[in-house]
């Protein structure tokens, strides 16, 4: 018969396990509110700051994002992003030989053609003016909620997404972006690929972008299927009712998620299975998305497996329209995010000026913009932090919450995972010891001395029954309404 292990010892495996347990637990215990807003009044340039570009993105996309007050303003606890068309502000003559100029409402990019354009007969000044807004809040590791209405309007791309605070591992997609949804104003029902893919505003997309580089990009391994995560009853749109998108973001979870009108329950979007289990750099390269070269350059060698994810992030909120981009691999849309040919479009993605396609195309789509259905409207946004982990700042000022140096707190954490894997593998190897030599006389005095370290009611059931407290927001910061 084996010979039963010393009840001291054993105590101190369970004890030893139960700290480690508690240890996790902790990284999402508690919340708190860092950004409560509901658009009462005017848009609060204190909270929201417009990027101004003519740019277009990596995707050619046909805006300018501008300050307008027509393009992004509130109404009744609503706040509007709503594109509308340039020549209704510049006339039409101005499109085909005039100059738009955006650097007296705050363009600063160093590419000039970002912020002057002068049009030509063939080439066309941005036929819409739009607004992207971004959060003056950034924050690494939180919960995020937007309610929103999707807009209606064909080719129109409204987007909820995060870019991070800084490029502290390089250009992107180094540095990750976070999508919780994008979408396409054109008609649910009627705007279907070829395939039978659902690609009009029925259904939205989530996704995170990490990669080495814009053409080594890992997005394809964490991007959703549009069409699974919503099932909206018959005949209905992502434009006919306010629904909420979300996002949690810890360091042990990274989701996206969408809840149905008002309701509760929790619809998962996309979920990077991987996160914190394994690095994006080697997810990436298993999969064949880029060779371990001098252009893969693995930019996260020196952080944890959550890297470029552990930096904060901004929150940002636009509407843009039309682009040439491509869309995701062995799909409906591998040929651009707006598949040529489908649903009427106007241009083509490898026209040489598309945006003057679209724009002298306006009788055929403008109609589907009227009554602000162009528009997204937003009626509340709310970003919650996490006791003990998130960290925080306004614009550029200096950084609050557990951890004031976030690249030096991050390591710690890491570090402390290590300590407390560390003591589980001591607590097995300890249990097997008691269990083959009962008789040392070290096990004893070793389990004595834990033994008083603890309370008479703590215990690993203790333990287990703290991971499932219900998440609770405790507290506002300077920032919550």
């Amino acid at each position: 018969m084996a010979s039963r292990a010393p009840k001291k010892t054993t105590r101190l495996a369970a004890l030893v396990a139960s700290l480690v347990v508690v240890t996790a637990s902790r990284r999402r215990s508690e919340e708190f509110l860092l950004l409560d807003e509901e658009f009462d009044g005017p848009l609060d340039e204190t909270r929201w700051q417009h990027d101004v570009t003519l740019e277009g993105g990596g995707n050619r996309e046909f805006q300018a994002y501008a300050t307008r007050r027509e393009n992004a303003y509130t109404d009744d606890g609503v706040l509007f992003i709503e594109p509308t068309l340039a020549s209704d502000a510049l006339g039409v003559p101005a499109m085909y030989n005039g100059t738009m100029d955006l650097r007296d409402q705050g363009c600063a990019s160093r590419r000039w053609w970002a912020c002057v354009r002068h049009a030509t007969r063939q080439n066309v000044l941005p036929p819409v003016f739009s607004a992207k807004l971004r959060s003056t809040l950034s924050f690494a590791f939180g919960r995020v909620e937007v309610r929103a209405k999707l807009p209606s309007g064909e080719w129109t791309w409204p987007g909820i997404w995060m870019m991070p605070r800084d490029d502290a591992y390089g250009p992107w997609p180094r540095s990750g972006e976070v999508d919780l949804m994008e979408a396409r104003g054109n008609s649910g029902p009627a705007y279907v690929a070829a395939d039978g893919e659902r690609l009009g505003n029925d259904v939205f997309a989530s996704c995170f972008h990490w990669g080495p580089s814009a053409t080594e990009n890992g997005f394809s391994l964490t991007v959703s299927n549009a069409t699974r995560p919503v099932e909206l009853p018959q005949g209905k749109t992502l434009a006919d009712a306010f629904h909420t998108y979300g996002l949690y973001w810890s360091d042990r979870e990274l989701y996206t998620y969408f809840k149905f009108d008002d309701a509760e329950a929790e619809t998962i979007v996309e979920r990077v299975a991987f996160y914190g289990r394994d690095r994006f750099y080697d997810v990436g390269a298993r999969a064949g998305l880029w060779d371990d070269d001098a252009v893969a350059a693995d930019a996260w060698a020196d952080r944890g497996p959550i890297a470029p994810f552990d930096r904060a992030f901004r929150l940002i909120l636009n509407v843009a329209v039309g682009g040439t981009s491509r869309g995701v691999p062995d799909s409906a849309t591998a040929t651009g995010y707006w598949p040529d040919d489908l649903g009427g479009k106007p241009w083509h993605n490898a026209d040489v000026y598309p945006h003057t396609s679209f724009f002298e195309a306006r009788d055929a789509w403008l109609p589907s913009w009227r009554d602000r259905a162009a528009a997204m409207q937003l009626d509340r946004v709310r970003v919650w932090g996490f006791d003990g982990l998130t960290t925080w700042s306004i614009d550029d000022g200096p950084v609050k919450g557990p951890r004031v140096a976030h690249g030096v707190g991050q390591q710690i954490w890491w570090v402390r995972a290590e300590i407390a894997a560390a003591l589980l593998v001591l607590a097995v190897a300890l249990g097997v010891a008691a269990r083959r030599f009962p008789k040392l006389a070290w096990s004893q005095s070793l389990g004595s001395s834990f033994s008083k370290l603890r309370s008479p009611r703590s215990s690993s059931r203790d333990a287990e029954q703290e991971t499932q407290l219900p998440l609770r927001s405790y507290g506002t910061s300077d920032f919550a309404s």
